[in-house]
């Protein structure tokens, strides 16, 4: 046990983050207080925080990369699950400013898309294979052109983002579902990207 010396509450010695520059390897302040103080220092120091991670970055950039991706695989549900509920709570933020900035960097764009057109060829012909791999011959395409017109007509009249979804994932964890009309419903963008690459069951 131990005393926080912020909150002065007594904790267990799990609650409390390391660090190896005190003489019992625990810092004197408890997880709650530390993330609070590190919230605090970040926003009335953002600018400088900001500089010397990117110039900590620049000074072993491979080291940071493998790091980043020994991370992710070993925490890559987790990460998963982190980035899709930010991508929710915050997707019309994002997209407005991923807007504004393509807008801003259309030559920087154009300047990657020709540098990497074969990676993007080959992701847009994967994707454009899968769908045609899973649209069995009795597929209704008109039925399945209305719902992408409905889809788009809603996000216009509501102003909501709404979605084509396949109910049954293309790609699900445990079953692969079919680009066919009764395999399709319209979602809030909201709605699609909590649901994900699952399958719901009511």
């Amino acid at each position: 046990m131990k005393t926080c010396s912020k909150c002065k509450e007594v904790k267990e010695i799990i609650d409390f983050p390391k660090n190896k520059s005190r003489d019992d390897g625990i810092h004197n302040h408890c997880k709650l207080c530390h993330a609070q103080s590190r919230r605090v220092y970040y926003s009335k120091n953002i600018q400088k925080v900001l500089k010397k991670q990117k110039e900590k970055y620049w000074e072993n950039p491979d080291a940071h990369r493998l790091y980043s991706k020994e991370y992710f695989h070993t925490n890559k549900e987790k990460y998963k699950t982190t980035k899709r509920k930010y991508w929710v709570n915050n997707r019309k933020r994002d997209l407005a400013t991923n807007k504004l900035w393509r807008i801003n960097n259309q030559g920087h764009l154009k300047e990657y898309r020709s540098e990497h057109s074969a990676e993007i060829n080959a992701n847009t012909a994967k994707r454009r294979a899968m769908k045609l791999n899973a649209t069995p011959n009795w597929a209704n395409l008109e039925q399945i052109k209305n719902f992408y017109s409905i889809a788009k007509e809603k996000t216009i009249a509501t102003g909501v983002n709404y979605e084509v979804d396949h109910i049954v994932p293309l790609l699900g964890e445990n079953v692969c579902g079919l680009h066919c009309e009764n395999n399709l419903q319209i979602l809030t963008a909201k709605e699609n990207w909590s649901k994900s690459n699952k399958l719901l069951i009511a």
